[in-house]
């Protein structure tokens, strides 16, 4: 799994009806597996009530939301991979820090954040998708800089794509369709983009002389 890959999953996570559970890597609450949770983890114990009136949401801890991805788990297929594939192990936020390197220089996207007992996900643009129970209890969108992560680390779990710009969005082309009476000149002057880059980003146009209606142009 890549960089990219890995954060485009965690921000799909964002969306679903979920809730933070302590020891959850995105299982779905039933009445069964919360008395399991609540069980196994005095926290949750404390929060039965909340739990059981979340029932259907996807349980999720912070290194749970990391786990559930690398194990290869995306919204709406769970059950399609299954606990430590991949051979990635079932271990918490810190056990995760002392296997990763510190990042020098900006966080990348696919970095781990880190504070004692808690990680996120750095997705770029100075975003983080973290499962807590704090503000919106749950898989949230959080900035950067409004926490006090310690460090950023460069995630031993995954790839990274060399070629920067791929982190990028993905670029926007739109065509314009040639109405009868068009021509280059006119296009870039309705359009509102220089002529010799109208011609330049139409290399299958051979003769600037020769359109036809139903042609398609692009123009960005």
């Amino acid at each position: 799994m890549n960089n990219i890959e890995f954060c485009d999953i965690a921000k799909r996570y964002v969306k679903t009806q979920n809730i933070y559970v302590m020891g959850g890597w995105g299982q779905t609450l039933t009445e069964a597996n919360i008395k399991t949770f609540c069980r196994n983890y005095p926290y949750n114990h404390d929060r039965y009530a909340v739990l059981k009136a979340h029932e259907g949401f996807i349980a999720m801890d912070c290194s749970g939301l990391v786990k559930c991805i690398l194990w290869g788990n995306a919204p709406g297929d769970w059950k399609a991979s299954s606990y430590t594939k991949f051979g990635i192990p079932d271990i918490n936020a810190n056990t995760m820090e002392t296997r990763c390197r510190d990042r020098q220089g900006a966080p990348v996207a696919g970095d781990l954040v880190w504070m004692p007992g808690h990680i996120g996900i750095y997705v770029g643009n100075g975003k983080v998708v973290e499962s807590t129970p704090r503000w919106n209890n749950g898989i949230q969108l959080t900035d950067l800089k409004d926490r006090e992560w310690k460090k950023v680390l460069i995630n031993s779990f995954i790839s990274y794509c060399e070629d920067e710009e791929n982190l990028q969005e993905p670029e926007v082309i739109i065509y314009y369709s040639v109405q009868k009476g068009d021509n280059l000149t006119k296009i870039a002057k309705n359009c509102k983009i220089p002529y010799k880059e109208l011609v330049k980003l139409n290399p299958q146009i051979k003769d600037v002389n020769k359109i036809y209606p139903g042609d398609k142009i692009r123009i960005k």
